[in-house]
């Protein structure tokens, strides 16, 4: 056996060895979390698509999450090289990882800057990715580096040989169990795996009477598979085109940008021995105790954004009369919205992972991965553990350690639509303030299903949600007269005054 060949197959015992550190159940209650925190469908995209992806899935097994993770990889990279999206003066190319450092530039060069790399087994590439960081060789750094829409070129006396730009994406299908095992061989603060976003798939198997049912109805729509909506995009983007956020959607990312300044002034601006103490191990991801934080959030939004608004339009078109009309270049405050809402449930999904290795102690032969609780289920919680009948987003932060405004938000929203309170937005003398005003004790209602899994979740019984709720030990006069005012269940609850 040649070096080369021992080396591989000493690889793959190390691979092995590894998978075998993890329990099955352990693996399965982490899977099960993970896909548990649901990516909200009505809320991402227009009823039409939804219920398209819906029959989609019954009709051919094939669950709406690898779809989805399909088609925006897909998108992305059809939008060419040439095609941007800014906010202000700021350009940020949409791309995603790239592979293979050998005939990469031949490869982009006769596409000119077109590509996408697929592989239903992911592990072989973060594999490959390991092995040749090992080597010294300088993959990784590449990977970051085109990512941000770099190329990789060269000036040479002759000239300039490479590429300036590329719209190559990466989507990978990859199983739990060596996933986690790859998680644990990354390392390194190149940020390599802030760049993936992360999307778990509920297993689809339906029955075939369900099946039956569906299939006429994907055959009744105008669209069969996404083979035209894809060829569209790639004719409409062949020039490139330039597309901006709208006024009202760039004030919406401007307070995005502004939750983070604040996140990184309360992180810097005091004392923080006690976070160090803490602190998990690095993964080559940037990680905290609530949820997935990293430098690179606010443009994988901008980016879910143009690419949600593209294939948007194109499938909306194909979907309707099959005539497609260009792309408008403006892009909306609502799909802005719709990006945050799915780059925070992604990102939920991956943060369970990387905390679950984190928990762990890779030095022992058999390996325990703790029960980890996913963002929403800390936000539900920390909701009704807090005293009086509201509760603010300020107040939350405080109980969600290093967490941003605007997801605490999304999540508020997502319980005020399962009714299980109301989000305002009230001014007082100290400004604009946001106030969750929770639902009464005796308006919960154990049959509905939104009600029961919240308080499920949260591990308390009604009885003990009535009492915090009722508790006005905290408030002051002016928040008493604010719940007064602006509660929903105002006149239920003035006994407690």
């Amino acid at each position: 056996m040649t070096l080369r060949y021992r080396c591989f197959a000493l690889r793959l015992l190390k691979m092995a060895a590894a998978f075998k550190k993890f329990r099955s159940e352990d693996i399965l209650s982490l899977y099960k979390s993970a896909y548990n925190t649901k990516i909200p469908w009505k809320e991402v995209f227009e009823e039409e698509t939804e219920n398209y992806f819906s029959i989609f899935e019954k009709a051919t097994n094939c669950s709406r999450s690898l779809v989805l993770s399909s088609v925006l990889s897909l998108t992305s990279t059809l939008c060419g090289p040439n095609t941007k999206v800014t906010v202000g003066d700021n350009s940020f190319y949409r791309v995603k990882p790239v592979y293979r450092c050998t005939g990469l530039q031949k490869h982009q060069l006769n596409n000119q800057g077109y590509g996408i790399i697929t592989c239903d087994e992911g592990h072989r590439f973060l594999s490959s990715v390991n092995v040749k960081q090992s080597k010294g060789e300088g993959e990784r750094s590449l990977l970051c580096k085109m990512w941000g829409g770099k190329g990789d070129s060269s000036i040479l006396v002759t000239g300039t040989r490479g590429f300036s730009k590329t719209s190559m994406s990466c989507c990978l299908f990859i199983q739990p169990q060596p996933l986690l095992s790859e998680l644990c061989q990354l390392g390194g603060d190149d940020g390599l795996m802030d760049r993936f976003l992360f999307c778990v798939a509920k297993p689809v198997f339906n029955t075939t009477a369900i099946t039956k049912a569906n299939v006429p109805l994907l055959r009744d729509t105008k669209l069969q598979s996404f083979e035209n909506v894809m060829n569209n995009i790639y004719e409409e983007h062949l020039a490139g085109k330039h597309y901006k956020l709208s006024a009202d959607a760039e004030s919406v990312f401007d307070g995005l940008i502004d939750s983070y300044s604040d996140y990184m002034n309360a992180k810097y601006g005091s004392d923080h021995e006690e976070d160090k103490e803490n602190e998990t191990p690095n993964l080559n991801i940037s990680l905290d105790e609530s949820e997935m934080m990293t430098s690179k959030d606010t443009i994988h939004i901008l980016r879910l954004a143009a690419v949600l608004h593209v294939f948007q339009h194109s499938f909306s078109c194909g979907l309707n009369d099959g005539c497609y009309t260009p792309t408008p270049l403006e892009i909306t405050k609502s799909r802005l919205k719709q990006a945050m809402v799915l780059y925070n449930s992604l990102s939920q999904q991956k943060s369970l992972f990387v905390q679950a290795i984190a928990s762990c102690d890779r030095d022992t032969p058999a390996l325990h991965l703790k029960p980890v609780a996913t963002f929403r289920d800390r936000v539900a919680k920390a909701m009704c553990k807090s005293c009086g009948p509201f509760v603010t987003i300020r107040q939350l932060q405080k109980r969600l350690k290093r967490s941003l405004a605007e997801n605490i938000k999304i999540e508020l929203e997502m319980l005020q639509q399962n009714g299980f309170g109301t989000l305002k937005t009230i001014k007082t003398r100290h400004g604009k303030r946001n106030f969750f005003f929770k639902i009464p004790g005796n308006c919960i209602d154990m049959e509905i299903g939104a009600h029961s899994t919240i308080i499920k979740s949260v591990g308390i019984n009604i009885d003990t949600y009535e009492s915090t709720f009722n508790d006005l030990s905290t408030l002051t006069d002016e928040e008493k007269n604010f719940t007064i005012q602006h509660h929903p269940h105002a006149e239920g609850i003035e006994g407690l005054w």
